[in-house]
């Protein structure tokens, strides 16, 4: 009895372990992409698919939990019986018997004891381990930022030109003593694909986080046409904002779902194959080719290079369909001849539609003018053409 007591304990054990694994797994994952998920409109579904992760593990855990009990019961009646049944033992053997007998008898109790406390031990752990997934749990159902407007802005998404203003943007992280953006002020015009770019340091990620409203402006407004972003709906952003972040990474799932993650409805076959077409990731919609759109997406060992990452990030962007594109260096890391690429399709993708890239490759970009950062504030601004003409920093 308490050898299958223990294989049960076992294989419930494992069973219960991979759940965990999966639980832990997809909160580590949730949390690290927590600000994308925002951005793409996805959080709703992610903590969805969270919650039914972890009520798999609460069943894998109520079988463990059974298989314990069963465990503990054989424990508690060998306790209790163990007296008697050595003397049942002993006296159905119908032989005389003498100290060394019952001594070895005795030595059995204390060696099945031990197997079932090991027992005990896990049940333990199991208990200790419970307080950790509750916490989880609230950490993940936490309330989404930014805050909302008492009166909101009456905005629709579909009728959005573009029109981006900077009004005296000041901005200082929290702890630091001094802005990281001091006095901006800056005009993008509807439709106009610009590149910002500067020394590391001189605000440009900051800039592109004021405008996701992942932060708001200590000092200060932003506009998109004509309407201050703290008055828009939070729910309208993603609708609003194609987003393509430096930090952003694909989610452990297949191709398929990283593409349609946040969208509704869901892009179908022909539409993914036309992003990826202008990604040039076009085998990926193949049907029978080594890799497709079923292919899960693995970061260890990786499955796809650093450019095919990237420029997935870029084709769920263009499924996307935003008014605004808001992309963060994506030409970062990679080879110039595929950051090339990578900036061209944001360029051939515009559409008429408001583009603003983050970029240290200002060159590859063809945008209609460029922004040039300094220590907080704007150095400069023209064409390509003109600010390798006249602005040093801009040459550097």
């Amino acid at each position: 009895m308490s050898d299958r007591a223990s294989r049960r304990v076992g294989r419930a054990r494992r069973e219960l372990q991979n759940a965990d694994a999966a639980v832990f797994g997809f909160l580590q994952e949730t949390l690290s992409a927590a600000e994308d998920l925002r951005l793409w409109g996805a959080r709703e579904q992610v903590v969805s698919e969270f919650a039914e992760v972890a009520h798999a593990c609460a069943a894998e855990r109520a079988r463990f939990a059974a298989a314990l009990a069963v465990s503990g019961q054989i424990k508690s009646m060998f306790t209790a019986l163990s007296p008697l049944l050595l003397v049942v033992a002993l006296e159905l053997s119908q032989r005389p018997y003498g100290p060394g007998d019952v001594a070895k008898l005795l030595l059995l109790v204390p060696l099945l004891m031990v197997r079932l406390e090991a027992l005990d031990g896990i049940r333990q752990g199991l208990i200790e381990r419970e307080p950790i997934l509750e916490a989880a749990s609230k950490l993940v159902a936490l309330p989404p930022a930014p805050s909302s407007s008492n009166a909101p802005a009456p905005i629709d998404p579909a009728t959005i030109r573009g029109e981006l203003r900077f009004e005296g943007v000041r901005y200082t992280p929290p702890g630091a003593t001094s802005p990281v953006l001091d006095g901006i002020d800056l005009t993008v015009p509807a439709g106009t694909v610009v590149g910002v770019c500067g020394p590391s340091g001189s605000g440009k990620s900051t800039l592109l986080r004021l405008l996701l409203r992942l932060d708001d402006p200590d000092e200060g407004r932003i506009t998109l046409d004509g309407a201050d972003l703290r008055d828009i709906e939070p729910s309208l952003l993603p609708r609003i904002f194609g987003v393509v972040r430096q930090t952003a990474g694909l989610l452990e799932r297949p191709v398929r779902d990283n593409l349609a993650l946040g969208l509704d409805p869901a892009p179908d076959d022909a539409a993914m194959a036309e992003a990826l077409s202008a990604v040039q990731l076009a085998a990926l919609a193949e049907r029978g080719g080594e890799r497709g759109l079923d292919t899960a997406y693995r970061r260890h060992p990786p499955n796809f290079s650093g450019g095919e990452h990237r420029r997935l990030l870029v084709a769920r962007m263009i499924l996307q369909d935003a008014p605004v594109g808001v992309l963060d260096e994506p030409e970062a890391g990679l080879p110039s001849a595929t950051a090339a690429e990578i900036l061209g399709a944001v360029r051939a993708r515009a559409g008429g539609r408001t583009q603003v890239v983050v970029t240290h490759a200002p060159q590859l970009l063809d945008s209609d003018f460029n922004v040039v950062l300094a220590s907080g504030r704007v150095a400069a601004t023209g064409t390509h053409d003109e600010l390798r003409r006249t602005c040093a920093p801009y040459q550097a």
